[in-house]
């Protein structure tokens, strides 16, 4: 459980109280949005390239509430497979949860880091000062992978946002515990390199139809107006 740090014991009664009534405040307002929005982290499907380094993805949470949703940090896990070094498969060389989420103006640090090359563990706090970072409405990044298939041409894996360190989870800013979010893993793929000459025929027949359907109707509408 991760808690936000005391108060100067020198502050006065007068103002203790007040931080005590604004601290008060913001957990009511977060558990009211909580009990309302859903937070939702669906990883899907994603299509890396075959045998290359340095392919970022961006993963984005989706609030569904109609307001935002304050937090005290998030705790963001990811694994390929069982995240462990000897596994045959791709690698994640990059976690990043501060650079275009809601903590890239408003932490602490970050804590953790790589546990194996298919495997992270990071957390960061907000920087103590008020107002807390809060989750909009709609989507928004929690964070970006940086991947790397050198050496795979095909090939499909479990990609989890649950390790040995628990489920990935934005933090309770009145209790420091894991908000409630409905987590769905996903997998990575990297496509058989004649996917890619497949996807680019049919793109190339799809715009010669498209073509074809254009010439048709200037045609067409000439003879509609005589």
């Amino acid at each position: 459980m991760i808690h936000k740090g005391e108060g100067n014991d020198s502050v006065c009664r007068r103002s203790a109280s007040r931080c005590f009534c604004w601290l008060g405040t913001a957990a009511i307002m977060a558990f009211a949005v909580s009990a309302s929005a859903a937070l939702i982290l669906n990883v899907g499907d994603l299509q890396l390239l075959p045998d290359q380094p340095n392919q970022q993805r961006p993963f984005l949470l989706v609030n569904t509430g109609t307001e935002a949703v304050p937090v005290l940090g998030v705790q963001f896990n990811v694994q390929i497979a069982d995240g462990q070094s000897s596994t045959v498969a791709p690698r994640i060389t990059a976690v990043d949860i501060l650079a275009g989420t809601i903590f890239q103006f408003d932490n602490n640090g970050i804590g953790g880091g790589m546990d194996t090359v298919r495997r992270f563990e990071l957390t960061t706090l907000d920087n103590g000062s008020a107002p807390l970072p809060s989750i909009p409405v709609g989507s928004s990044t929690i964070a970006t992978i940086t991947f790397d298939t050198t050496g795979f041409s095909a090939g499909s894996w479990a990609l989890s946002m649950t390790t040995p360190a628990g489920t990935t989870a934005y933090l309770d800013p009145s209790s420091g515990d894991p908000l409630p979010m409905n987590v769905m893993d996903g997998i990575i793929a990297v496509p058989e390199p004649a996917c890619y000459s497949l996807a680019a025929s049919i793109g190339l027949l799809a715009l010669a139809i498209g073509r074809l359907a254009i010439e048709r109707w200037r045609k067409i509408v000439p003879q509609a107006k005589t």
